[in-house]
């Protein structure tokens, strides 16, 4: 489990509020690690909200804010993607929300994605999977929460974490709900209920 560094935060908040000036629909932004493809900057917009679920085969989609932002800006150097990203149909099947990319979701949609992939038994089967998957949670970072300061950011920070923990005690089950409370208590995680 790849942890989230000090540089890489700092350059995620960074690209964040560059990208936060030049998208006014730009609401949060999300760096979460240990993808598929590596670390991804997790984009919450209120176009989003209105995607069409066939955004990729319509013009709409060449219109979205986010997706051309992430595209004109030369983003090379960095330890994280800012690229959006398909979804599978797999990943469409598990994820909530109608965007067809990974990594445009608000932050309710994002943490659903959690729980909704933790209780999937062929994306996450084992209990080292939902090990994994709690790292992830205890690490992702919000960047970026326009109009809002630091202390603010912290505490939505935490709010998230607690809407996945509830979120995941409700859908996990069996062997699964056991090596996550055991897992959250180890690494340090509230629980509030």
């Amino acid at each position: 489990m790849k942890l989230l560094a000090n540089l890489q935060i700092s350059q995620a908040v960074e690209v964040a509020a560059m990208l936060g000036k030049r998208v006014p629909t730009l609401e949060t932004v999300i760096l979460d690690g240990d993808w598929r493809v590596g670390s991804v900057l997790v984009y919450g917009t209120t176009d989003a909200r209105s995607c069409s679920p066939e955004c990729l085969n319509s013009l709409k989609c060449y219109d979205c804010p986010i997706r051309n932002a992430t595209r004109e800006f030369n983003f090379s150097g960095f330890d994280f993607k800012i690229a959006l990203f398909k979804a599978s149909e797999e990943d469409l099947r598990v994820m909530p929300g109608r965007q067809r990319y990974l990594n445009c979701k608000n932050v309710e949609e994002y943490a659903k994605c959690f729980s909704s992939f933790m209780a999937d038994p062929i994306l996450c089967p084992t209990p080292d999977n939902v090990r994994s998957e709690v790292s992830l949670i205890k690490n992702f970072r919000l960047v970026y929460w326009r109009g809002y300061g630091q202390s603010e950011m912290k505490r939505e920070e935490e709010r998230i974490r607690q809407m996945i923990i509830n979120q995941a005690k409700c859908l996990l089950k069996d062997e699964k709900l056991k090596v996550f409370l055991s897992e959250i208590q180890t690494q340090n995680l509230s629980v509030v209920t």
